[in-house]
């Protein structure tokens, strides 16, 4: 393929039967229309390019967007960007495709969980994986888990190992689809509002009322699961609970 280039931490897939694979898995249809996190080196994109009616591909690094520019500037149903993806929001889109920059993935589900797209397919660092499925009361339970598994129904293809790509990984990946369950509006103060909760973690409801009573003025306080561990609570109440913050959080 074109280039290398690992500054933004691209990890390109080698085999042309993994693509094969995370294409199938995705279940792209001929009239859908894709958005693709990262162009990289344009070997995804020249897949999603003969199944779709459309894809619009984003890549940050210059260099890559240049040469993929030039290699598909002749392909009429794709567009290319160089531009941050999870800066835009999109409408009209069918699936996310993306093999991630590890360390955008939390980045990406803070973005994911505000959009419309019903589904997206993505390569993610395995011990996200394991993080965001983690159950409450688990070690891994917080912000992202929670997000996660309220706003998405999860399912895994298959473990990626290192030697699947170039250059090669320090972990393992996976495989995995997110179908849309619910949409979280006003998704950035949620998240503030979670990620608060989660600062509480190992006290009890009771507890956190205290603390945030004198905090906040406005703080109204939690008489439900009192005797609970923040990191104990379900998604739907943790959710519940972060719309309440969210009110009174400046």
């Amino acid at each position: 393929m074109i280039l290398r280039v690992r500054r933004l931490g691209q990890h390109f897939l080698k085999h042309q039967i993994t693509i094969d694979r995370f294409i199938q898995f995705a279940e792209l249809g001929p009239n859908d229309r894709v958005f693709e996190i990262g162009t990289g080196d344009g070997r995804l994109t020249k897949e999603l390019v003969k199944k779709c009616s459309f894809v619009l591909s984003c890549e940050l690094d210059e260099q890559l967007y240049k040469a993929t520019y030039e290699m598909f500037r002749n392909v009429p149903n794709l567009t290319i960007m160089n531009t941050d993806a999870l800066t835009i929001d999109i409408t009209g889109f069918d699936c996310v495709i993306s093999s991630l920059p590890y360390y955008l993935s939390s980045k990406f589900i803070d973005w994911f969980v505000a959009q419309e797209a019903p589904r997206a397919t993505l390569i993610l660092q395995k011990d996200f994986y394991d993080k965001i499925t983690s159950s409450p009361g688990e070690r891994k339970y917080g912000t992202y888990s929670v997000l996660t598994r309220y706003c998405f129904r999860l399912t895994p293809a298959m473990i990626l190992p290192r030697d699947e790509f170039t250059p090669r990984p320090r972990v393992t990946s996976i495989m995995v689809k997110l179908d849309r369950v619910a949409k979280l509006d006003n998704a950035q103060r949620i998240i503030r509002a979670l990620k608060l909760l989660f600062s509480f973690r190992g006290r009890t409801i009771n507890s956190m009322n205290k603390i945030l009573m004198k905090r906040f003025t406005q703080f109204e306080p939690i008489t439900s699961a009192c005797d609970l561990r923040v990191e104990e609570l379900e998604p739907e109440k943790a959710i519940e609970l972060a719309r309440a913050f969210s009110l009174v959080m400046v």
